[in-house]
């Protein structure tokens, strides 16, 4: 499991990421910087309040069996069986 916690522009409180999954390789540029990551075996990325009592900020979760990030992009790339789940509903 990885996590993150920072403030996000206009949102109250802190905000956290959190990656669990049952592997995950990182190449790092030499910058100390993640360069491209691989996630694999139950992905589940998620970002919300980092105190779940704080119901203003809405809960996202993806899942999926395998995640790419690159950096060059800022993208992550969610493949087997990928679903996206928001307060809005839910994308399969």
């Amino acid at each position: 499991m990885a996590e993150q916690q920072a403030g996000k522009p206009g949102q109250p409180g802190p905000w956290l990421k959190r990656l669990t999954c049952d592997r995950v390789d990182a190449t790092f540029a030499s910058s100390n910087r993640i360069e491209r990551a691989v996630a694999e075996g139950k992905v589940v990325v998620s970002e919300g309040a980092a105190d779940a009592r704080d119901a203003a900020q809405p809960h996202r979760v993806v899942q999926g069996a395998r995640a790419v990030y690159t950096s060059a992009d800022d993208q992550v790339r969610l493949t087997g069986h990928p679903t996206a789940i928001f307060p809005e509903g839910r994308i399969t």
